[in-house]
């Protein structure tokens, strides 16, 4: 359980502390903020209150939380743009994620500057 700052533009979701190592990094290097809930329930319960300006969820490799965790954004906070981030270039995944409600997919990023630039690029044009 976690409480997010009012004033957070970037908001990084972590689904059983599961995170790559890159997210964290770009996340520490660009100040957004990183959540650790156990589940993809009580992140939507905990984030309803504290709406940062664009969701960031890692697509886990069981994909089901992640989807789950992406419909339930969906279900309650349509408006807050969402970008997935996974880390192969599975297209069945990027077609689930959106079909879930992600805005945007990022796949394979291992290399943090595209995330970063996708991300300013989504807060500047949500």
């Amino acid at each position: 359980m976690a409480h997010v700052a009012s004033s957070t533009k970037v908001l990084i979701l972590v689904i059983n502390d599961e995170i790559e190592p890159v997210l964290s990094r770009v996340a520490e290097e660009r100040g957004w903020s990183l959540v650790h809930f156990r589940t993809a329930a009580q992140a939507v319960k905990h984030i309803q209150f504290n709406l940062p300006e664009l969701f960031v969820v890692q697509v886990l490799r069981s994909a089901d939380q992640t989807l789950q965790l992406i419909r339930g954004l969906r279900s309650h906070l349509q408006r807050v743009p969402l970008l997935a981030v996974a880390f192969s270039d599975d297209q069945t995944i990027e077609l689930s994620v959106r079909q879930a409600g992600a805005y945007c997919f990022l796949s394979d990023a291992a290399d943090p500057e595209p995330l970063a630039q996708m991300v300013a690029a989504m807060l500047k044009h949500p």
